[in-house]
């Protein structure tokens, strides 16, 4: 169990990390974006791109460690009857990386001025950013319930 406490403390502080530079781009997001042609429209999705790059990088070795080394796999070892729900959240990095790489190709689209040039961008962003959250939620969530649950004080 203790080996577990340490992943999970682990996986907090990443996830604070984390918080930090999805409030530097919530808080990039609250600047309108400029439409192609106009002033300042290159530089605004260049600087979305470095945002999600930054994110990108920072989920990607966040979400590996905790599949393969880290806290999902100390949890799926000690708490074998949440394998699926374990599982489910494996499956989600996957999703989660391959959105964000999607949303990435589209702005560096849109900072070059080619097409396809996506209207969405702020809001696909967004829309991506909670769902994040949602998910960080939900391993949290996961792991508080099966400690309770292990202590016979579940819900």
């Amino acid at each position: 169990m203790e080996a577990i406490n340490t992943a999970f403390d682990q996986v907090a502080q990443q996830h604070e990390e984390i918080h930090g530079i999805i409030a530097e781009l919530r808080l990039f997001l609250e600047t309108p974006r400029p439409d192609v042609g106009e002033k300042g429209a290159h530089s605004w999705s260049t600087k979305l791109s470095e945002h999600l790059l930054l994110l990108h990088d920072k989920l990607y070795r966040h979400f590996r460690d905790e599949e393969r080394t880290g806290f999902l796999g100390e949890l799926n070892r000690a708490f074998p009857r949440a394998s699926r729900a374990i599982d489910a959240l494996c499956k989600e990095h996957d999703w989660i990386l391959r959105n964000l790489g999607s949303l990435l190709s589209a702005s560096i689209c849109y900072s070059a001025g080619r097409a396809p040039e996506n209207p969405q961008l702020r809001r696909w962003a967004l829309s991506l950013v909670e769902h994040l959250e949602r998910h960080e939620r939900e391993e949290t969530d996961l792991y508080q319930r099966l400690q309770y649950e292990d202590l016979g004080v579940g819900d």
